[in-house]
Order: structure tokens, then sequence, then C-alpha cells
């Protein structure tokens, strides 16, 4: 027996509503008619420069319904990136498509290039039905033999993938990939992988071009390496990466609605994405999406610039970098002269601040382990202060926890060591051993050496929350020393277990499954050692770590919790994951992995007035890419 694929499973659905009813798909005829295409595509079908449309579409093409009402072609959308590393927000906005994708609502997994999955009942096998007809960005057609080379040639090569990607593993063995016929294809795990579609619909695409990509590797092309070579590059391996980038290489052909048409490698200012001339879905009158022809990007330095550049209403959307709580006034203020508005970003993460210590540093990590320490640093916060000083009072004290509303809340988590009580916090250092002070009141340690706790941040916004704990901690002869870095840095140092503490927001509310980094070892915030062992292993982590960290297996309760999300990720039953999710949050309470400081404060960011079928309201995630799970492809721009 096969089940249907929604939220906790598939759904086999022919097209894709936004709102109101549902409309049959256009006939092939319909499609040839003119005016269903953009008017510079149609110009160049006629100079025969490009195939008639009926002839760039699928058999089947998914049909969107417009959130409010069919646009107009045409027109350019303005964002910005913050630096050279700001692919997240590409992602966010050109970038979120995959074989299957979350719905607007984040309620649903949905179909998107596969025209439907079958799941089996254990969740062992998953089969994929793929749109006859539809084609890459160059329009080459895309088959079973581009998932194929992915999977066999790039997934399973030890020379470019050290370990399988975990989304085809289980236990620590890929799965097996079936080709049934040119457009079905089918996953069987040895064991069930009752998420394997959730994690899916975060942009995996599962296939890449085979026809332009397989003249790079070194298994097709003999002179892969001399070509490398040539390009500056030691390893065929690296120069196969940059040519496989989407940001990387404007060459490489796309099932995305837009394509990047010059690299965003650091040498440009401005980054310009051109519409897909074979993109593969329609409007519920069978026109051919997307509506808007093209996306600029313009490159800046800092976030103050971002602002600036809003407020004169020179950016059509923005939700990310600058829509924090101290700009909101500002540029609330400023929606009638900008000419925009604001649009809510229903959070799905707890937390707007989490201090991540790094319990295997090097040098630190000994201490930092030790949780009356941890203990000791909570209770020395003044949360209050913080929420009203930077906030103004739309948050409240709150633990590395979920949210109450969530199907995972933990009151220990949530409220425990968070109080602030000077008399507590020295109690829990004193018990820790660290009762010698300086003559400026700083507690020593062992060497006779200052208690500095050193924290990487590379958000300003973080960094005014750092002064405040600064100036609590001290209080407690404990000094905070900031570091504050541009992102790719921090990152860069996390990754190479170099970062001995760090602080961003916290995720695992609503997604507490799936992004659980606050509870488990699963990204480089508060033990990349313990993460490198989880990877290793074969477990589940959402950001990798550099190859030269030294694994560490952590402890007891630490790799209990680890083992039992590995039951999450086979456990089709959406009932009885949750049960162990809440299992995993009992044992964190016993090794209190994460510091968090306040809540989540209400989201929002700016979208100009001229953009229509951009919604007031949506959930806001990364794992939904938000707001990208909005299809930017039915968004358009009334000039």
């Amino acid at each position: 027996m096969k089940r249907l694929l929604c939220l906790i499973g598939v759904i086999t659905i022919p097209m894709l509503v936004f709102a109101g009813g549902a409309k049959e798909a256009p006939t092939p005829a319909a499609m040839a008619e003119p005016g269903l295409e953009a008017p510079q595509l149609a110009a160049m079908v006629e100079r025969g420069e490009l195939p008639p449309l009926a002839e760039r579409l699928p058999e089947n093409p998914l049909v969107v319904v417009p959130l409010e009402e069919s646009g107009r072609y045409g027109g350019r959308m303005q964002s910005a990136l913050i630096g050279a590393a700001d692919g997240a927000w590409l992602e966010r906005t050109v970038g979120y498509e995959g074989m299957v994708t979350w719905n607007p609502g984040w309620s649903e997994v949905i179909p998107n290039y596969a025209e439907r999955v079958e799941a089996s009942e254990d969740g062992t096998t998953y089969t994929f039905h793929l749109r006859r007809g539809m084609r890459w960005s160059d329009g080459a057609p895309f088959t079973t033999a581009d998932v194929e080379f992915w999977f066999n040639d790039i997934a399973l090569n030890e020379e470019l993938s050290p370990v399988p990607p975990d989304i085809i593993t289980a236990d620590g063995e890929p799965a097996e990939l079936t080709i049934i016929d040119d457009y079905t294809f089918r996953f069987e795990f040895a064991i069930p992988q009752g998420m394997f579609l959730e994690f899916a619909a975060s942009n995996i695409d599962f296939a890449v071009p085979k026809h332009y990509l397989s003249q790079f590797h070194a298994d097709y092309n003999p002179d892969a390496a001399a070509v490398a070579d040539r390009e500056g590059y030691a390893e065929w391996m690296d120069y196969f990466d940059l040519m496989a980038g989407y940001w990387s290489n404007p060459d490489r052909p796309v099932l995305r609605a837009w394509q990047i048409s010059v690299p965003y490698t650091g040498e440009h200012t401005r980054l310009t994405f051109i519409r897909n001339p074979y993109y593969w879905k329609v409007d519920s009158d069978g026109r051919q999406l997307p509506y808007i022809d093209e996306w600029v990007f313009d490159i800046l330095e800092n976030r103050d610039v971002l602002v600036l550049r809003t407020l004169a209403g020179d950016v059509d959307i923005m939700a990310r970098h600058a829509n924090n709580v101290e700009n909101r006034p500002v540029l609330a203020a400023g929606e009638a002269a900008g000419n925009y508005r604001l649009f809510e970003k229903i959070p799905a993460s707890p937390n707007a601040a989490v201090i991540y210590l790094n319990q295997t540093h090097d040098e630190m990590g000994e201490l930092f382990r030790n949780r009356d320490f941890r203990a000791g640093l909570s209770h020395a916060i003044d949360r209050e202060e913080i929420g009203d000083l930077l906030f103004a009072g739309t948050v409240v004290p709150w633990g590395a926890a979920p949210q109450a509303e969530t199907p995972f809340h933990s009151e220990r988590l949530a409220y425990e060591h968070v109080e602030y009580d000077v008399s507590l916090a020295n109690e829990y250092f004193d018990n820790v051993g660290l009762t010698e002070r300086d003559s400026a009141g700083y507690r020593l340690m062992p060497d006779g050496g200052r208690v500095i706790v050193r924290i990487d941040v590379h958000s300003p916004e973080l960094v005014d929350v750092l002064e405040i704990v600064q100036s609590h901690w001290e209080e407690v002869g404990v000094r905070l020393e900031i570091n504050f870095g541009e992102r790719s840095f921090i990152t860069v140092r996390r990754q190479q277990n170099q970062s001995e503490a760090s602080i961003r927001g916290g995720t695992g509310g609503f997604d507490a499954i799936i992004a659980p980094r606050m509870y488990l070892p699963v990204a480089f915030d508060w033990a990349p050692r313990w993460t490198q062992w989880n990877y290793l292993r074969g477990g589940f982590v959402t950001h990798l770590i550099d190859a030269s960290v030294e694994a560490g297996e952590p402890p007891a309760a630490v790799r209990e919790a680890a083992l039992l999300h590995d039951a999450i990720l086979k456990e089709p039953d959406a009932d009885a994951r949750n049960r162990m999710m809440n299992q995993i949050l009992e044992l964190a309470v016993e090794y209190y992995p994460t510091i968090g400081i306040v809540s989540t404060p209400p989201g929002y960011g700016i979208v100009q007035n001229r953009v229509k079928n951009f919604p007031e309201a949506s959930p806001a995630s990364w794992r939904i890419r938000s707001p990208a799970q909005n299809r930017w492809e039915q968004v358009w721009i009334d000039d």
C-alpha cells in the first residue's frame, strides 16, 4: 500500500494552489496561442532563435494559481546582497526549487520537478515521476539520466563526495537508485526514512545537467584534469564544483525560473538573473511563468547602506540583514516616501539570541563543558534589561527551547537558569572552583589568567546584545571579549574549531526535528568535534565541519540523544516522531548545551507597493527558504 504525500507524507496533486479554487490545466492547443509567453521570448521565436512555446513546455506543466490575479510580463526586481558570501538570500529569492517543495503555508510537501511521488507505507521506498518533455534552460531534455549522473557520479563519487549526502543515506549506507525509465526513478532505503520528503523539500534537486557537466568529470572526460589545470585548479574536482555551482557559473543550465548572468565570486558589484525560456510552470490561464523578466542584486558593503537604499525606494524586496527590531520604526515611518509596505514574517525560530560555548575547543573546552559554569553565565544575564533596551519589550526571557505553541515545548529548557540571580551565578562559579580573583575583581583560571569568554559575532544587533551581557558578566567576575567579523570569516572559524564561542539566533522551534542545532551536535556552534563524530558515523548534520578537525566522542547523554534523532528520521508516524523529539529535549535538559537569552520578536520585511501577488504574512524559516515558498515566479511588477 502507498500513502499520500502531505506534511508528514506525500500528496500526488497535479497543480499548486495558492488561493481560491483549482483550475483545470490548459490544453496543449491553448499553450500555443499568442500572448502566453513573455514578449521578449515571443520575439525570439519570431526570429527563429527559440522554439515555439508548445515545444518548450512539458506535456503537463506545473500550474501555479496566482495569489491574487494574473500578472503582466516584464519588469526588473531589485534587491541587494551584503558582501561576497550572501548566497542564502539568493536561495530565498531566485533559488528555491527542487524535486518536491513546501507549499506557501509550510503545511504540505508538494510535487515540483516531479509530477507525482509515491511513498511506501513503511517509508523505505520513494518513486518519483518526472514531467515528460521538461527541459533545462539550454533546451536539453531533463530526464532520469540527470538523476543517475548526480547520484552515481557526484553523490557517490568519493573524490567529489567523500561521504554521501545525508539525504540519500540511511544507517550509514546510501539508498539504492533504480532507473525505471526516462521519467521514473526510485530510491529504496535499507531502513525506514520517514522524513525523507520533508528534507527533500528544502531545496534538494537530486539532479544536475549531465549533458553539460560530464565534460568536466574525469570519468567522462580523460582530459578533465588538464582542463582544470589550464583554469588554475590543482584538482579536477575543484573545477567541477565551480562549473556545477548555481552562482559561480552562468553557463550552467538550470531548471529554475531565472539564471545568473555573471558569477558571484567577488569581482562584481552587481548580479543579474535573466528569465529561463524553458521554464516549466504556467499560470492558471496557461501563460508561461515567470512574469518578471529579471532580478538585479547590488552587492553592498554593509547593512546601513541597505537601509538607506530601502528608505529611498531602491529595493523591491528586503527580508534579511536590515529587518531588525532597531530599524523597524525607521522603516515603518518611511513607507509612504519609499512607496513600500511592511509584511509579517511568522517566525519558526524560538530565540533571537543564543550563546554557543564551544565545548570542544582545544583550550577552553574543558571549562565550557562544565554545566555549572554555563549555568552561572546564564543566571548572570539580565534578560529583562536586554528585552527592554534592544527589543522594545517585544520579547520575553527564554532559554534555548521550542516555543510553547509547538509539540516540543520543554518547561525546564525554557526557564531553567533563566532567572537573573547574581548570587546564584556566583555560587555556580564557586562550585566550579573559580574562587580566586585579581585586583580588578575578575575570576582567575587555575593557571592564574583571567576567566575570559571570547564570543565571535557577525551581526551588529547581536553585538548590542553582547555589550549588555558584557556588563552583566563583569559583575560576577567574568570578562567577555567581543570578536566582531564578517559572516564568512566567522563561519570559517566555527568550521575549523577555532571559535571559542559564538552568538546567533536559535533554530529548533516548530522545525525542531529538522533544525535541532540548539539541542544536538549537528552544526559548528557548540561542539564541532562532536558534530564531526556525528557526521562520520552517518548521523544527521546541518553544517559540515572542516575535514581537518578531529572527531571527538560526546558524553553518553549526547550520544543517546543523537541516536534518538536517528530513530526519528526513520519513523513514518508523526506522533511517534514528536514523542522521540521530546525525549531528546529531556536529555538536553541534563546536558544543557546552549544559553538562550530572549524569545524571537515578531518578524517583518519590506516589499515595494508595485510588487503584486506577494502575501501580507507568511511563515518564515530557512527550511522553506522563506519568502521563496510563496513562489516568486507568480509575483509581478505593476509599473
